[in-house]
């Protein structure tokens, strides 16, 4: 689920601290467009039989439903505590990624367990290099990530940086990692392949959750401990600018080309969108107090919130800066992915165990389906279910439960 984005920020000195008052949108909420549908309008065509993958965290497996049959076909057991799921890029493999630092590998279309390996004593993210060789894993506990050949599931080494790392991201071209320490307030510039850290910089307090712009010159994080969004130029490390919001963020989401970052704060239930070339906040928007995650639609015309607060999906106008709709999913939203053309999103409720599959245009809800106990994370690779298609699982030949590795490797 990655994005990317536009011209690199020429270096002005010091770090310049920017405010921007919000601009309210004629009054204080956003204007809900009601989107109706006449009786003589032909209904939407189904979606495709995309496969949407989810993983489960208290049941320990791996649903797999077929979107065009909009029905679970197998639940995969793999270790315990899945919390990520994703397809490794330039392959045919799911790789899920476990709380308790195990990496699992599954193979498509036959949808089996092929590799587990414990690469880790407790994980919280997954990333892979563009091309798959290589996978990336945060291990909080021990202030390493690790890094790992994806295909065989070794150990290639570990880059040691500290405890208190809470997240991290890869340059497009992963040469370069940042990771946010939000016990020292520093970002960490580092050497994907030495390990070698080159750089130390100072930002707001608490750093988390950060993203680095499609062409790799910039990083921005969120400070959850005041309320700004840091920027940072990576090649000469150096801090920008920090982008006053009036509340804590909670969560960020770049668009897709790299040119505005949405940034949510719960706080303040508001939503502050910032130009990332210029390092200023354009507008500001009431929003939802407990967004939990946002997606963009492939050309970027809207973007899909999750909000626990009414335990919904609002689509918001990019272009027009305006809600389109707010459709009631009935459960807490975890996570969501969109199919690859866009039509449909498929969201994972945390409370309910069920993946609520909705239109984007006109958005509405499909339909429910249940998944497994509490899923938290969910994939659409773009892999599509042969007709009559039916895993080798789900044909009757399934193998023994799932063990998991007693050593790492």
């Amino acid at each position: 689920m990655g994005v990317r984005a536009k011209d690199v920020v020429p270096w002005r000195g010091p770090a310049q601290r920017r405010f921007a008052g919000p601009k309210r949108l004629c009054g204080s909420m956003l204007v809900l467009v009601v989107i109706s549908l006449s009786s003589c309008r032909r209904a939407p065509s189904p979606p495709h039989p995309y496969l949407a993958f989810v993983a489960c965290e208290k049941s320990n497996t791996v649903a797999v439903v077929n979107l065009e049959k909009l029905e679970t076909v197998l639940s995969i057991p793999v270790a315990t505590g899945p919390i990520q799921v994703e397809a490794r890029p330039s392959s045919h493999q799911l790789e899920i990624l476990s709380a308790t630092g195990i990496l699992s590998a599954v193979d498509f279309p036959e949808l089996e367990v092929v590799q587990t390996a414990r690469v880790a004593s407790g994980a919280s993210q997954l990333e892979f290099s563009p091309h798959g060789k290589l996978a990336y894993v945060l291990d909080p506990g021990e202030g390493q990530v690790v890094v790992i050949d994806a295909s065989r599931g070794e150990i290639l080494r570990r880059i040691k940086l500290g405890r208190g790392i809470a997240h991290f991201a890869l340059t497009p071209n992963a040469k370069t990692l940042v990771a946010s320490n939000s016990s020292t307030d520093q970002l960490l510039i580092v050497s994907a392949r030495s390990g070698k850290i080159l750089g130390r910089v100072g930002v707001g307090k608490a750093p988390g959750q950060l993203v680095v712009l499609p062409d790799g010159s910039k990083v921005f994080v969120a400070d959850a401990g005041e309320d700004e969004v840091s920027a940072v130029d990576i090649a000469s490390r150096q801090l920008l600018s920090n982008i006053e919001l009036g509340a804590p963020p909670s969560l960020i989401a770049l668009k897709p080309d790299g040119g505005e970052l949405f940034v949510f704060a719960d706080r303040s239930a508001t939503l502050s969108i910032i130009d990332t070339t210029a390092d200023d906040i354009e507008q500001s928007y009431p929003t939802s107090n407990e967004v939990r995650g946002a997606v963009f639609t492939p050309n970027s015309d809207r973007m899909c919130v999750l909000s626990a607060d009414g335990e919904r999906v609002i689509f918001f106008d990019v272009s027009n800066r305006s809600a389109l709709a707010a459709i009631p999913i009935g459960t807490i939203p975890a996570a969501a992915a969109l199919t690859p053309d866009g039509r449909f999103l498929a969201v994972g409720g945390r409370s309910s165990g069920t993946l609520a599959v909705l239109r984007t245009q006109p958005p509405g809800l499909v339909t429910e389906i249940p998944v497994g106990e509490r899923p938290v994370d969910v994939s659409i690779p773009g892999w599509m279910a042969p007709k009559d298609w039916l895993p080798f699982r789900a044909r009757g030949h399934a193998k023994s439960s799932i063990g998991e590795p007693s050593e790492e490797k």
